[in-house]
């Protein structure tokens, strides 16, 4: 400091600041030259396995240490062992005269139409990163929407020749299983890289295979899994209703089988003999011989049998087991023993009998808060249920020839809905349609509703509109490949009806427009007003209300619920308030004492006793504001009337949450030391 004693306060200040701004842009230099440095190794290097892949892959194994020997071969080249797995999982070039190389004889199938990949391009997950062409979905998208004959023109030259090309298919990676045999070729997992195009490629195909199996019924009811609408949470339902219907009257076996092996391996030629059973054309054959590697196979299986006695079931499920293991021993598969499971459920009869002897005094229900009719609400469909011209969309912004114009409106205005349809001709009105909703209705429903009643009218006089409306959501839900809404729909044909006849704008709300203006005035008169119409109710209006019902049923049990732990929890927490109750563990191990607390463990004979190491009754209150060993971590005391503000400070604090979450983690490790003694 002796050296800036003659230098003024001003030039010291200075002088720091000129060094660090220099310090940054020495340090930004640095590092970008750095980079650039590494970045041009990095694109002129060429070595497959040189110090490069050496450097990334130091700890991981090398080239040509693949384990792969189920002969037991030591003299085992890398170059067979390679060949081995290749051979283990990829088709063969040739399959029941079928060939993967190219040729130029195929079978002819329809051409691809815009619309259909159109539902894939518009549907693709947009964040899936890109492989080593670098271009993700949203770069073929704009690629698509610049230029759609152009893609649609080279997929239909794939579709026609009957072919995958192989610039597409960009290579191919094992996996290792860590928990598997390495010397077996079933510890390896493959993988087969395609280009991003490639992707959208392959699932335009799936999608046409899909709808191929789907017309000809090939495909069984009770196959989950791998198709829209069939996951595995409708398995499992259907499982469930299943048990409980044969329950009663019937005892029941639940019998979980797994396929060895199945999950990505197959025989091909078992395979492509089910194809030719089916009569599966030429060209998805072909397609699905190029494709078959790295693809994921059903290999679960859910058997469900029944019998009145239990010899009878056991019988049952024998003889179903055996049909079970014989068409697998036909399709060259075996049943993985260690990983199939069974479960026996009792029938309900003997229930019954017993159930008749209690006489039942009251309801148990406390009372139903309102009936909600199943069939009033809006449901979904299907994709594939959907026909492709209602999925796919594509109306103009306008018509030049039209006639007249319509201008729509909703809205929602003091609990009141409703919407209003203007025609005008030449700016002077001709008609207006006017309707009241249920107050449950939404606004996106008045004004979808509104453009409906809009293409019915251009329907009935047959003549060209222009269709001006300043909701741009209900434009969005019209142009959206993904619509699964009944409701939507059902107004998305209305347009299919008059697709050229129709132009459909969006136009911003109050900008002086003297339709729009119009629309709007009608609108809020409607809200009172108006002629009601009946619409299905959407879920938005669902939700909630069982979220509300449910609350209002767990706030009853919760203030008549009479404990000690009941009664404590209250003080702080005096009404149900979902995000206290489900915040943090640590808070609900200080709201109800259940936690690791020597009076709580010793409830359950964890512990011998009640008392803390020191001779006090361990609760929580004792640990977070009196014991000396949490003195650095305790927080102040509150009185009865101040505990629910005390506890908001707390949890909007995290300083005392971190003292709290200390408290509790000193006393976890003097129970677990209690219990070592």
């Amino acid at each position: 400091m002796a050296k800036f004693k003659d230098s003024s306060e001003a030039l010291i200040l200075e002088a720091g600041n000129s060094y660090r701004k220099t310090r940054t842009e020495y340090r930004r230099m640095l590092l970008k030259t750095k980079r650039d440095s590494w970045e041009s190794i990095c694109f002129s290097y060429s070595e497959n396995f040189g110090i490069l892949v050496k450097m990334f892959f130091k700890g991981g194994s090398k080239c040509n240490d693949i384990l792969v020997n189920p002969m037991g071969d030591s003299n085992l080249s890398a170059k067979l062992r390679v060949q081995l797995l290749m051979n283990h999982f990829f088709p063969p070039n040739t399959i029941n005269g079928l060939s993967s190389i190219y040729t130029p004889m195929g079978d002819p199938i329809d051409d691809l139409s815009i619309k259909e990949l159109e539902t894939v391009f518009y549907n693709v997950k947009k964040g899936k990163a890109p492989v080593l062409d670098q271009l993700d979905y949203r770069i073929w998208a704009a690629i698509y929407d610049f230029n759609k004959i152009f893609l649609t023109k080279i997929f239909n030259k794939c579709f026609y020749y009957n072919y995958f090309p192989k610039c597409l298919r960009q290579g191919k990676i094992f996996l290792r299983k860590a928990d598997k045999d390495p010397t077996s070729c079933n510890a390896y997992r493959p993988v087969r890289l395609l280009l991003t195009i490639g992707k959208i490629l392959e699932r335009i195909f799936q999608n046409r295979f899909n709808n191929y199996l789907n017309e000809r019924n090939i495909i069984h009811a009770n196959h989950y899994g791998f198709r829209e609408g069939k996951t595995c949470e409708k398995a499992l339902i259907n499982i469930v209703n299943k048990i409980r219907e044969i329950k009663e009257t019937d005892h029941c076996a639940l019998i979980s089988l797994d396929v060895k092996a199945a999950f990505d391996n197959m025989d091909w030629s078992v395979l492509f003999n089910i194809f030719e059973f089916y009569e599966i054309r030429t060209f998805y054959k072909k397609i699905y011989l190029l494709l078959l590697a790295g693809q994921a196979f059903a290999d679960d299986l859910a058997l469900v049998s029944a019998g009145r006695v239990r010899e009878e079931l056991e019988n049952n499920t024998n003889k179903e087991l055996d049909a079970i293991a014989n068409k697998l021993r036909e399709l060259k598969l075996d049943l993985s023993v260690d990983k199939c499971q069974g479960l026996a459920f009792i029938s309900n009869v003997h229930y019954r009998q017993r159930r008749g002897q209690i006489q039942i005094w009251s309801c148990r229900s406390r009372g139903l808060a309102g009936t909600i009719e199943l069939n009033k609400l809006d449901h979904y469909f299907l994709l594939s249920d959907i026909p492709l011209d209602v999925t796919v969309l594509n109306l103009p912004e306008r018509i030049d020839d039209n006639i007249f114009e319509v201008y729509t409106a909703g809205s929602k205005i003091a609990g009141g809905v409703g919407f209003s349809v203007c025609i005008l001709n030449k700016e002077i009105k001709q008609k207006t349609i006017c309707h009241k909703l249920e107050p449950n209705n939404t606004v996106l429903q008045a004004e979808v509703t509104a453009l409906g009643v809009a293409a019915d009218w251009e329907v009935e006089n047959n003549t060209k509109i222009n269709i001006f409306t300043d909701s741009k959501s209900s434009i969005d839900a019209f142009k959206s490949h993904g619509t699964k809404s009944n409701f939507v729909n059902s107004i998305r044909k209305k347009f299919c009806l008059a697709e050229r006849l129709v132009g459909l704008t969006w136009v911003k709300a109050h900008a002086g427009m003297p339709g729009n203006e119009l629309a709007d005035q009608f609108t809020k008169l409607t809200t009172t007003n108006g002629e009601l119409m009946n619409l299905s109710l959407p879920y938005s209006y669902l939700k909630p209300l069982l979220k509300r019902i449910l609350l209002e049923s767990w706030n009853d049990c919760y203030i008549q619920y009479q404990s000690a732990s009941g009664t404590r929890v209250r003080t702080y927490v005096p009404r149900v308030d979902e995000k206290v109750l489900i915040f943090n563990k640590y808070i609900l191990y200080f709201l109800t004492g259940h936690g690791p607390f020597p009076c709580y463990l010793s409830r359950f004979k964890i512990l011998s006793s009640s008392y803390c190491e020191c001779g006090v009754i361990g609760d929580p209150d004792y640990y977070v504001f009196e014991r000396l060993y949490t003195n650095e971590f305790h927080l102040r005391r509150p009185t009865e009337n101040a505990k629910p503000l005390w506890l908001e400070n707390i949890l909007s604090c995290k300083i005392n949450r971190d003292k709290l979450i200390s408290c509790f983690k000193i006393s976890k490790a003097i129970c677990d030391r209690l219990c070592s003694m």
